[in-house]
């Protein structure tokens, strides 16, 4: 793979991320493992936004915060 197929992987897999973890913090009464599947995605992508020196993921809690 070159250079920008991996970055092209690395943002598709993120944007993913991103959009169960938005599902998941929609669920009015989570059950114990939609919690520790949270928690977890919210772990990667903190991790994600450190490896790759972008904000998408702590901008995004913001947002949710804001709402």
């Amino acid at each position: 793979m070159k250079d920008r197929e991996y970055k092209d992987a690395w943002q598709e897999l993120k944007e993913k991320f991103i959009r169960v973890y938005v599902m998941q913090n929609k669920v009015k009464e989570p059950t114990v493992d939609i919690k520790v599947k949270h928690q977890t995605y919210r772990n990667i992508l903190r991790k994600m936004d450190e490896i790759d020196g972008t904000n998408e993921f702590s901008n995004l809690l913001s947002d949710l915060e804001d709402e």
